[in-house]
Formats: structure tokens, C-alpha cells, sequence
């Protein structure tokens, strides 16, 4: 059977896909493919010394796995979506894998997952970004003016485009002057008023000047100071990797 499917392949014939095929039927990158076979995903295929391929059943039945039902109608939702960019985003399945089947794959794999990972996040920081600057090219004119007749600074405002709403919501950031508030602060003391009645007041002291006093004086502020663990980062990195 391989022999056949190899020679099928060899001849150019659609009982089977090289791996430049199914990338471009697919509309994914070649890298993707060669990511979900070091994966141990995707649909089947044949290796036969360095040449790679996918014979037609198989792919089709992926195929067929890959649709879902929504609504009375049969969707496809898992082919094409790691489309539009040169980096191999996950293909949509792993986002079914339980926490058990995430934890079950080889180290290797963890660390092509860790890695895609990764790169979906920029790129999708990235593709957001732009398309945030494309919204504000479209819209930002009409919404400033809609902002101005609202006697608005910040805040939400909207505009239409025929059926879709436009929303922008302009966020308020303040800060306040450190030097020019202790002096103040130090008014509202010598007249005999409360500070904290006016200015909220936080105490704290750095790590680094903490750990660079004398036992003695360390000691006084111990009892005021609680250390709790923050969320864990985990990196997996070939090994002999720093």
C-alpha cells in the first residue's frame, strides 16, 4: 500500500498530497504541518526516506473530523484557522485537549507548544495593535466629533456604520505631583488636621533597601511586613539550553 501511494505521489496524481500540496489546499504554511508532525497531530501520513505524504483518505477524513455542527448546519471551524501569518499558530483542536492530554505530551512536545504559544501571543498583540491604528484611521475623525458635541473628555461615545455601532471608550489617567503633595501634606499636619482625611496614604518599603539594613533595624519592621507567593512563570528550554 505504501509503495503504491508512493508511486501515485511520485507521478503527480491526486491519490495523495506532498507536503507543498495539503499547505496550499489548506492555506497554511509547510512549517505548520511539519510542527503538527513533531506534534504527533494532525492527519496521517507517509514518510518514505525524506519525502512526506498525505494520501487522499486520510485527508479527507481529518477533513470530515475537522467540521462541527452550529446551528442546523455543518461548520468548518479547524482547517483553514491557522491561516494569515508566517507563524505556525495552534491548530484549533489543542484548544479541546484536557489538562490531563496537555500534560500527557513528550517533553519535546511541550516545548513546541510552549513555543507556539508564545508566538501566537505577539502575533496577535501585534495583529491587534493594527487593527486598533485601522479603526482609528476609519472612525477617529467622526468620533473626536462626536466627543466634542458631547462636551465629553473622556468616557464612551459612538458613531454608526450603517448597522454596526462604534464604540470608544477614553480612559482617564491622573497623577499627582509626589513633591508638591508632601509639602501639603505637611500644611494639613502643622494646622492639626488628619492627613489620611485628605490624601490617601500608603506605606512601603523596596526589598532591596530592606534586605540592605542591619538585623537590628530590620527587626522593627518585621512584624508589619507579609510576603506572599505571586502566580509561578514556567519556561521549558532544551537541555544544556541557559
Amino acid at each position: 500500500m505504501q509503495d503504491r501511494t508512493a508511486a501515485h505521489v511520485a507521478h503527480g496524481e491526486a491519490r495523495a498530497f506532498d507536503e507543498n500540496q495539503l499547505a496550499q489546499r489548506w492555506d497554511i504554511s509547510h512549517r505548520t504541518l511539519q510542527q503538527w508532525r513533531r506534534m504527533g497531530i494532525g492527519p496521517i501520513y507517509l514518510k518514505l526516506g525524506n519525502r512526506v505524504s498525505y494520501r487522499r483518505e486520510d485527508v479527507e477524513q481529518y477533513e470530515r473530523q475537522a467540521l462541527r455542527r452550529g446551528t442546523g448546519e455543518r461548520t468548518r471551524v479547524r482547517v483553514r484557522e491557522t491561516t494569515m501569518t508566517e507563524l505556525s499558530l495552534l491548530p484549533a483542536e489543542l484548544a479541546d485537549l484536557s489538562v490531563a492530554q496537555l500534560a500527557a505530551l513528550s517533553p519535546q512536545q511541550k516545548i513546541l507548544l510552549a513555543q507556539q504559544l508564545d508566538q501566537a501571543g505577539d502575533w496577535l498583540k501585534h495583529i491587534r495593535a493594527r487593527f486598533d491604528a485601522a479603526v482609528e484611521q476609519t472612525y477617529g475623525d467622526r468620533l473626536r466629533t462626536a466627543r466634542t458635541d458631547a462636551g465629553k473628555d473622556f468616557g464612551v461615545v459612538h458613531v454608526a456604520d450603517g448597522d454596526v455601532r462604534v464604540s470608544v471608550d477614553q480612559s482617564k489617567r491622573v497623577s499627582w505631583d509626589q513633591a508638591q503633595l508632601a509639602t501639603i501634606a505637611k500644611r494639613i499636619a502643622a494646622a492639626g488636621e488628619c492627613v489620611e482625611d485628605f490624601i490617601d496614604v500608603e506605606y512601603s518599603i523596596s526589598e532591596s533597601r530592606f534586605n540592605n539594613w542591619p538585623p537590628s533595624l530590620r527587626g522593627q519592621f518585621e512584624g508589619a511586613r507579609t510576603v506572599k507567593p505571586g502566580k509561578p512563570s514556567y519556561r521549558l528550554t532544551p537541555a544544556g539550553e541557559v
